[in-house]
């Protein structure tokens, strides 16, 4: 099970320490117009992974936020800087008392080192451990048995667990969209715990399938456009002119 509690967001300004605390259960946030409420999960969402919200009022004067949260049983503070766009500084306590701190990468770097234990090589893989989940991989095009695995990240899973205010819709899993729909079902496989290499072969096997389907399809349909031109449209018409031959002959041979 995922365990990910929010405690408490730390801006880091050039005047002064801004903290906000989270409650365990629900944090509700009001105020006036432009007082800055929509920049809390702008920035909860920018700890994660996300892109830096730059309004005027946070590019002038933020220097860093700190994000503190309990990830499985890790107290665990991520700090991003809005300077640097390709890495978060993790530090975090383990429940036996073990600190650790990490410069973690938001990709992939090119020459793939890890940086925590074997498996660990982004932010992403970092937050996944904590977590207490392996690596999860996927293939990069599901109809491909021969296509690369790729990691299925952190922020794909959060697309499905939180709803952006600016586009609030029932549709958690947006399958009628094409860019998003394999990574919606990816997510979804891993959260009703159906994500196995049975499965994989299965969607291969039905995509090879499909395919064939429609390649058969667009043969019958040039088969007949093929035959149309010369009378035959259809079965009846040619099982018709089969047995007017075959009575020609008939008749030819009886002569």
């Amino acid at each position: 099970m995922m365990y990910l509690r929010l405690k408490h967001l730390q801006l880091n300004c050039r005047q002064s320490v801004e903290f906000i605390s989270f409650a365990e259960r629900l944090s509700f946030f009001h105020g006036e117009m432009s007082a800055g409420k929509s920049s809390v999960p702008a920035l909860v969402d920018y700890c994660l992974g996300g892109r830096f919200s730059k309004t005027p009022a946070l590019s002038a004067e933020l220097v860093s936020v700190q994000l503190r949260l309990a990830i499985g049983s890790n107290d665990v503070i991520i700090e991003r800087v809005p300077t640097d766009s390709n890495r978060a500084q993790v530090s975090w306590q383990t429940e036996a008392g073990e600190r650790f701190q990490i410069s973690a990468p938001l990709r992939v770097p090119n020459d793939a080192v890890p940086i925590f234990s074997e498996t660990v090589f982004t932010f992403s893989d970092l937050i996944l451990n904590l977590v207490g989940i392996d690596v999860i991989k996927v293939r990069k095009r599901t109809y491909d048995p021969d296509s690369n695995l790729v990691r299925l990240s952190i922020r794909d899973l959060l697309e499905f667990t939180y709803l952006d205010q600016d586009h609030l819709d029932s549709d958690f899993f947006l399958l009628d969209q094409p860019v998003r729909k394999e990574k919606s079902q990816d997510a979804i496989r891993y959260f009703v715990g159906f994500m196995s290499d049975r499965l994989n072969e299965l969607q291969i096997e039905l995509q090879e399938v499909r395919q064939e389907q429609r390649t058969k399809r667009e043969t019958v349909s040039q088969i007949e456009a093929f035959l149309g031109r010369f009378g035959f449209a259809s079965e009846g018409k040619i099982t018709e002119e089969l047995t007017a031959l075959n009575e020609e002959a008939q008749g030819l041979q009886q002569e």
